[in-house]
C-alpha cells in the first residue's frame, strides 16, 4: 500500500507538468516557443554569469585577505629576524668579551704562579 501512495506522489507533479504543457504549451506556435525557450536560455545564463562574477569577487577578495595576512607574518618574521639578528651580535660580542676575560685571568694566574715559584725558590735559598 505505501508504495502505491509514493508511485502517486511521485506522479502527481509530473501529471501536473503535462497538464501546464498541455494548457500552456499548445498555445505557443513553434517560432514563440522558440523564443520563449531562447529567452528562458539568455535567463539562465545571466542567472549563471551573476553566480560566476559573485563566486570571483569572492575568491578575489579572499586572495586580497590572504596577501593581506602573508604579508603581516612576513614583516613579523622579518622583524623576528632583527631581533634575532641583534641577539646574536650580542651573543658574539660576550663570547668574545668571556673569551678575553678568560685569557687576561690565565695570564693573571701564570704571572701568580711564576712569582709563587720564586718566592718558593727565594725560601729555599734562606
Amino acid at each position: 500500500y505505501m508504495g502505491a501512495w509514493n508511485m502517486a506522489a511521485l506522479a502527481t507533479p509530473a501529471l501536473e507538468g503535462w497538464t501546464r504543457y498541455q494548457q500552456y504549451g499548445s498555445c505557443f506556435s513553434a517560432p514563440d516557443a522558440l523564443q520563449h525557450f531562447q529567452s528562458w536560455k539568455m535567463k539562465t545564463d545571466q542567472v549563471k554569469k551573476i553566480e560566476f562574477i559573485r563566486t570571483g569577487n569572492k575568491l578575489k577578495n579572499q586572495l586580497v585577505n590572504l596577501e593581506k595576512d602573508k604579508n603581516v607574518l612576513f614583516n613579523k618574521k622579518s622583524d623576528f629576524r632583527m631581533k634575532y639578528c641583534i641577539l646574536e651580535e650580542l651573543e658574539h660580542k660576550l663570547t668574545k668579551n668571556r673569551k678575553t676575560e678568560k685569557a687576561k685571568i690565565q695570564q693573571k694566574l701564570t704571572r701568580i704562579h711564576s712569582a709563587v715559584k720564586g718566592l718558593q725558590r727565594q725560601l729555599k735559598d734562606v
